[in-house]
Formats: structure tokens, sequence, C-alpha cells
């Protein structure tokens, strides 16, 4: 009789962890399943954003506008997550990568940058105003200082607040 009790005990003993240890397998097969959809919610976000840089204009003291294309499937939004990056040489020399910081309004300050407008066919917006929808241009204004000086080559980088980048080269 004792060997009989002793037996259930451990019998439940042994079901009771099997069953924690299901359990524990479900729920961590959820948190798969969970971070799986935000990964793929991620990776479907970048697949269909595309910019590209089509052109710099250089403003002189106001800096240099660079002309960016929505080319992808997807709006895009937050700019002060954005990043702008530029590298460039003012004089012999003296080569400088900056990251810039955003800034609201038109006219940026040193080592700034903003967007300037954004346009569809070359109109000003009028469906979803401040964000740059599929197909839509937007012009960036930005401002290194010092200044890149003529027959200088700058790079200008600009990276979505996913990720995505594009770059263009400017001679001034």
């Amino acid at each position: 009789m004792a060997t009989a009790i002793v037996s259930l005990i451990c019998i439940g003993v042994i079901l009771s962890g099997g069953m924690i240890l299901a359990q524990s397998a479900i729920v961590s097969a959820d948190h798969i399943f969970d971070n799986w959809k935000i990964m793929e919610k991620r990776i479907t976000d970048n697949v269909n954003t595309i910019i590209s840089a089509t052109g710099v204009t250089d403003n002189g003291a106001a800096g240099l506008e660079v002309n960016v294309r929505n080319t992808g499937q997807r709006a895009l939004g937050n700019f002060p997550d954005w990043d702008v990056i530029v590298q460039y040489y003012s004089a012999p020399g003296n080569v400088y990568i900056k990251k810039l910081t955003y800034t609201t309004g038109t006219s940026p300050g040193n080592d700034e940058w903003a967007v300037n407008t954004i346009q569809w066919n070359g109109a000003a917006e009028v469906y979803q105003i401040n964000i740059l929808d599929p197909l839509e241009d937007m012009k960036l204004q930005v401002k290194p200082n010092p200044g890149v000086v003529s027959g200088e080559t700058i790079i200008i980088r600009i990276s979505t607040n996913n990720g995505v980048t594009t770059s263009i080269q400017y001679t001034k």
C-alpha cells in the first residue's frame, strides 16, 4: 500500500512536470510567432520603401537643395527620425563627415537640414500634408558648415526612419 501511494505521488509529479513543460513550450512558441509577425512587418515596410535622390541645387549661402523622390509603395513621414549625413572637403586636406540635425521650417541653420517642400507633379501636395507619399518629390535644404568649396565634391546620404537609404554626389 505504501508503494502505491509513493507511485501515485511520483506519477502526479511527472504529469505536473510534463504539463508545465508543455505550457512553457506553448508560451515560447507564441512569443516566437509574435516576434515573427513583427519582423515580417518590418521587412515588408523595408521592401516597400524606396527613395531616390534625383538632384542637387546650390542655393549659395542657404546651402544645398536635395531632391528626393519616393518611388516605393509606402508613405513616409517622421522626418525627425531620418538621418542626413554629409561627407565633403571644405579646403585642401580638411575632410568633414557630419550627421546633420533635423529642424522644422525651411531655413536650416549651420549643420542642419529641413524639409523645404513636398510636391506631386510639380504642384504643392494636397493629400496627407507633410507626408512623402509614393511618387511625390521632396526638396531637402541641407546646410553643412563650413560650406563646400568650389571644385570639391560632397556626398549626401539620406536614411529613412526604417533604415532605407539613398545617396547622391554633387560637385560644386
